[in-house]
């Protein structure tokens, strides 16, 4: 019998396991899958030398005699600008000035400077729990004036409307100025001198060609920017003044910055939310209808916290990025950072399966499964 999802837990994936995911998946005994280039190379923005060439830019065989470093863009998910309504702009346009800074008397979305300061000082400063919001502020309405807001709901939606510059709050990773010169507008594939590939951050490799590729075969997508998501979730240990207090932090970055820009201290990674994961007593630890309600809650969560993503998924969304330019978004769900019982939870296996491929567990090495 195949074992089920409500296999006892462990800590740790068993030795076979380890090695084969150290061995098909991390060192890559079996190689790297077929590499398949666009013919004829398009857009080759990065090409060492190609103000030397005449016509059309060559194929690959071409460049591989020509001995010279180059790097291969997506021919049809190509980041193409645009403009704010999602018109294909001319090449070589230059980007559109960013506005500039508010009024320094204009508080929008607030009325006034007080409706700010109160908002500041009970969100950030003060951190004041909802219930207490409610109670000052219908205090606020029975012996003073009408409030600045009406509930904690009001207050809430005024502080998602505010801007950051030009840009909301909840778009600004992908328009931070920060990042120019630092981020991938579109998969690539880069050349060295020798004709060989080379892998460096992640829209270089496999997977973010494949995706858009997968993409692009919606003519609606077409010279749209794919930005697949990032996710990293660990367990962290509060123990000052919370008596060992254990919290579930759901990081998130976007693929398209390179790996320099997300080690650095650059707003690159982002805190998206807290997950909440249930526990029990030892005596229902290993309960089919605890380990299941603890599966479901884990993806439901993450299916709210991304709810806001799922229609730019399917159809592209104007947003401005780090260069100025607009541009149509094709959102993605790209690769999840995890420990191995994490893994488990996400792809809905059981412990002693690859998380990453097909391989029975009592034939991990197996060359008749579908490796990824």
């Amino acid at each position: 019998m195949s074992p089920s999802n409500d296999a006892p837990s462990q800590s740790l994936p068993n030795s076979s396991t380890f090695q084969h995911r150290r061995a098909a998946h991390e060192h890559g005994i079996f190689g790297p899958r077929p590499v398949v280039v666009a013919q004829p190379v398009d857009g080759l923005d990065d090409f060492i030398g190609a103000d030397a060439l005449d016509g059309e830019p060559p194929d690959h065989e071409s460049l591989i005699g020509q001995k010279k470093a180059y790097t291969a863009h997506h021919p049809i998910l190509d980041g193409t600008p645009c403009d704010i309504h999602g018109n294909d702009l001319p090449a070589n346009t230059p980007p559109p000035a960013r506005p500039s800074a508010n009024d320094p008397a204009d508080f929008t979305p607030y009325d006034t400077r007080v409706e700010f300061e109160l908002a500041d000082l009970l969100f950030r400063r003060n951190q004041t729990p909802v219930g207490e919001i409610d109670d000052l502020l219908a205090l606020w309405a029975a012996t003073v004036k009408e409030p600045p807001f009406t509930d904690h709901n009001d207050l809430y939606d005024t502080i998602d409307a505010t801007t950051l510059g030009d840009a909301p709050w909840s778009s600004f990773s992908l328009a931070n100025p920060d990042f120019e010169g630092e981020i991938d507008y579109s998969a690539k594939q880069v050349f060295n001198e020798g004709g060989k590939r080379e892998w460096k951050d992640l829209m270089s490799g496999n997977w973010a060609w494949e995706q858009s590729d997968i993409i692009a075969e919606d003519e609606e997508t077409h010279g749209a920017m794919f930005v697949p998501a990032i996710l990293g979730s660990d367990k962290t240990t509060v123990s000052v003044a919370t008596g060992q207090n254990e919290y579930y932090p759901l990081y998130g970055s976007i693929g398209n910055v390179h790996n320099n820009v997300r080690r650095a201290h650059r707003n690159a990674v982002s805190v998206l939310g807290f997950l909440a994961i249930p526990k029990t007593n030892r005596q229902y630890k290993d309960d089919p209808a605890f380990r299941k309600f603890r599966r479901q809650l884990f993806h439901a969560s993450l299916t709210t916290i991304f709810e806001p993503l799922r229609a730019a998924m399917t159809t592209p969304e104007v947003t401005r990025c780090p260069d100025g330019h607009f541009r149509r978004i094709i959102y993605g769900l790209g690769p999840y950072i995890a420990d191995y019982p994490k893994q488990v939870l996400l792809a809905c296996i059981a412990q002693g399966w690859c998380p990453r491929c097909t391989a029975r567990s009592d034939d991990l090495d197996g060359r008749n499964t579908g490796y990824g």
